[in-house]
């Protein structure tokens, strides 16, 4: 149904290559951040849901240093194109974790997703803990 490219035992799904939103809630803040480039990838049972912030303006280039300076406590998509894909794409998938990669400024954060996707108002993803 949709394309999947395979290799070496990993799999990886583009969910949207062009421009999104996510809202990035930490603490004390949550912000909107302009964002490209949505895959899923499933290497090693480990499912890797990841994308690459593009801030649009002078203001979410200011938001991108908390990125690099809070502890980020979930990121949610509220676009239906890469839920749903995201949504067909994992039903078929046997897991035994799931991560979340955000390239900010040539650097990739990966973080531990807690349990499962929340879905209320977007796709949540609730961070356990920072890995790198």
């Amino acid at each position: 149904m949709f394309a999947e490219q395979s290799a070496g035992g990993k799999i990886t799904m583009n969910l949207r290559k062009g421009h999104s939103s996510v809202y990035l809630q930490y603490p004390t803040v949550g912000e909107s951040m302009g964002a490209e480039m949505f895959e899923v990838v499933v290497r090693d049972d480990v499912l890797i849901f990841r994308f690459k912030v593009k801030p649009v303006d002078s203001n979410q280039k200011s938001d991108e240093d908390h990125l690099h300076e809070m502890e980020l406590s979930s990121v949610t998509v509220d676009d239906d194109y890469i839920i749903n894909k995201f949504t067909d794409f994992i039903q078929s998938k046997t897991i035994s974790a799931f991560h979340l990669e955000i390239t900010s400024r040539g650097k990739c954060l990966v973080f531990n997703i807690a349990e499962g996707p929340g879905r209320i108002n977007g796709l949540t993803l609730n961070i356990e803990r920072k890995i790198c």
